[in-house]
C-alpha cells in the first residue's frame, strides 16, 4: 500500500494512507473526503502563523478538489498528548479552535475529531502517526501510532510528486503584520523517504487508536 509521508510543515494528499514522522510539539491534520485524505503536518507557531498557513492548506485541496466540501467526511486534528494542548477546558478550547480555522477556511460544517496519543508515550517523546482510509470510506480513518524513538527513515529515497505533495516554507515574513502572506508552496525538499521500525524493513506492530479514544470537537 502506497504511503504519503509528510514532514514537518508539509501538505500532501494519498487515496490510501498518510504517515506523519517525529510529531512531538506538532499536529498532524487530515481532512478526510470520499476520495482522498489531505494532510498538514503543523509545526507550532503562534496562531497568525497557523491560520496564514492554513490558507495555503485549503489553497492546495482546493486546487485538487472542487467539490470538496460535499464530498467531505470530517476533520481529524492529532496530537502528542505530553507535548501539545494541555487536557483541560482550556487547552481543549484552543486545540478546537485552532481546527475550526481550517474547517472555516475549507468551507466544512462537518464533524471535527481529535486524538492524544499517550500510551506508552513519556514526556519529551515524538510519535509516528499513520492514517489509513478504513474499508467502508463513509467511516472516520483508521489511525494508528508508535513512539518516534522505535522508528526511523528508510535509506530508499521516493520520488517527488508536487502535484500530491508539497512543503511550506516562509517566503516573506513581515515582523509588523502578515499583509503580505508569509507561506506558500514549494517543491518539497526535505528527505522524502519510507519509515520503518529500527531494525526492520516496515513499521513493525502499531498501536491503534480505538473509536472511543476520539475527542468530538465540533
Amino acid at each position: 500500500m502506497a504511503i504519503k509521508y509528510l514532514g514537518t510543515n508539509e501538505i500532501g494528499r494519498s487515496r490510501t494512507a498518510l504517515a506523519f514522522p517525529s510529531v512531538k510539539t506538532c499536529q498532524a491534520i487530515v481532512y478526510q473526503t470520499e476520495s482522498h485524505l489531505y494532510g498538514f503536518h503543523d509545526a507550532l507557531a503562534n496562531d497568525t502563523v497557523f491560520g496564514k498557513k492554513a490558507e495555503v492548506f485549503r489553497d492546495f485541496v482546493q486546487a485538487h478538489a472542487l467539490n470538496h466540501a460535499t464530498l467531505a467526511k470530517c476533520i481529524i486534528g492529532v496530537i502528542t498528548a505530553t507535548e501539545r494542548f494541555s487536557d483541560d477546558r482550556q487547552g481543549r478550547a484552543a486545540w478546537s479552535t485552532q481546527l475550526k480555522t481550517v474547517a472555516t477556511l475549507l468551507g466544512f460544517n462537518g464533524a471535527i475529531w481529535g486524538a492524544r496519543v499517550k500510551e506508552f508515550i513519556n514526556k519529551g517523546d515524538s510519535s509516528y502517526f499513520r492514517f489509513d482510509f478504513h474499508q467502508d470510506r463513509a467511516k472516520r480513518c483508521m489511525l494508528s501510532y508508535q513512539t518516534w524513538s522505535r522508528m526511523e527513515f528508510s535509506s530508499n529515497t521516493l520520488p517527488k510528486d508536487t502535484s500530491k505533495h508539497a512543503l511550506l516554507r516562509p517566503q516573506k515574513v513581515v515582523a509588523a503584520s502578515f499583509d503580505e502572506r508569509p507561506y506558500e508552496m514549494v517543491e518539497p525538499t526535505e528527505d522524502n523517504r519510507p519509515v520503518q521500525m529500527k531494525g526492520l524493513t516496515g513499521e513493525g506492530v502499531m498501536i491503534v487508536v480505538d473509536d472511543h479514544e476520539f475527542i468530538r470537537l465540533r
